[in-house]
């Protein structure tokens, strides 16, 4: 090797790791971009599922601080269960049906206790 030839190599060699470290410093900002991308995401994500859950909550406490409890409202609808005998009450469940109107209604006109004793129920599994 010539003189020339030995001072032409080590600028060489300088220029290719100047250009891979270049490429590794590109590859760096890109990778924490992605990385900054991702912690934004999940940032929002989170902050996201919080506020509905405490927009959820907050709508519920005040429901129910304002006393419109709907396990505790008056206006519930009776569920009809299929029985064995189709949609016809059995004789227990007319008693009681009965009954409960006996003592609804004699808690509407005063009385103390109802009239009628209650009936024991029936269950298709007794």
């Amino acid at each position: 090797m010539t003189r020339d030839e030995e001072r032409r190599e080590p600028a060489a060699v300088s220029a290719a790791d100047d250009e891979r470290s270049r490429r590794r410093a590109l590859a760096r900002r890109k990778l924490a971009a992605v990385r900054r991308r991702a912690r934004r995401i999940r940032a929002s994500v989170i902050a996201l599922a919080i506020a509905i859950f405490l927009l959820a909550f907050a709508g519920i406490y005040t429901q129910l601080a304002t006393g419109h409890d709907p396990a505790l409202s008056k206006s519930t609808r009776k569920t009809a269960t299929s029985t064995s005998q189709g949609s016809q009450p059995s004789a227990s469940e007319s008693q009681s049906s009965s009954a409960s109107t006996t003592e609804a209604q004699g808690s509407e006109s005063g009385e103390a206790e109802s009239q009628s004793s209650p009936s024991t129920v029936r269950t298709s599994q007794s």
